[in-house]
């Protein structure tokens, strides 16, 4: 039987049977995902490095979120701190896609990012990203729903960051 058949049976039966007792649960569609605004186009300049999109860590708004949310945060390092805050942000917003990467601090980083000197002496910041520009990447991006509740949480506008990693260094993993 099909589901419109099914559905006209039920609604038959209510009207034929008023006082029965059995009633038909439907279940409600959920809203589809609005993919208009996920995230926006890369920039064109951007496309020869692996570019991320999401937010820029601010170290004062972190320690100070954590001291309210955590009660030992005190005793913990800013990095561990940093990832405490990753974990419980992927369980506020409800969206596990979230990763702790470091990119380059461009011509025109946010004025409240925190900036170190990596390694190889390149400025960077670190963000929380939710998603790359990599076609394999490209269906599991965030809905517009989840970038605005990761957004409540951290505070900051999500944008496109450059990795500071060279493309090469992908090449080399396999």
């Amino acid at each position: 039987m099909s589901a419109s058949a099914l559905h006209r049976q039920l609604a038959h039966n209510d009207f034929t049977r008023p006082n029965s007792n059995f009633k038909a649960v439907t279940m409600a569609r959920a809203k589809p995902a609005r993919l208009e605004a996920r995230p926006p186009p890369l920039p064109p300049n951007c496309k020869d490095h692996r570019q991320f999109y999401g937010f820029h860590i601010n170290e004062e708004r972190v320690l100070e979120y954590a001291s309210r949310r955590c009660k030992n945060a005190k005793e913990l390092n800013l990095w561990s701190t940093i990832i405490w805050f990753l974990f419980h942000l992927r369980r506020k917003a409800v969206y596990e896609d979230i990763q702790l990467e470091f990119v380059v601090a461009d011509q025109d980083p946010p004025p409240d990012a925190t900036i170190r000197h990596g390694p190889t002496g390149i400025p960077q910041i670190p963000i929380f990203s939710i998603c790359a520009w990599e076609v394999e990447d490209w269906a599991a991006r965030p809905t517009l729903e989840d970038i605005e509740a990761i957004q409540e949480i951290i505070g900051t506008e999500p944008r496109w960051y450059t990795d500071v990693n060279d493309p090469e260094d992908y090449e080399n993993e396999n």
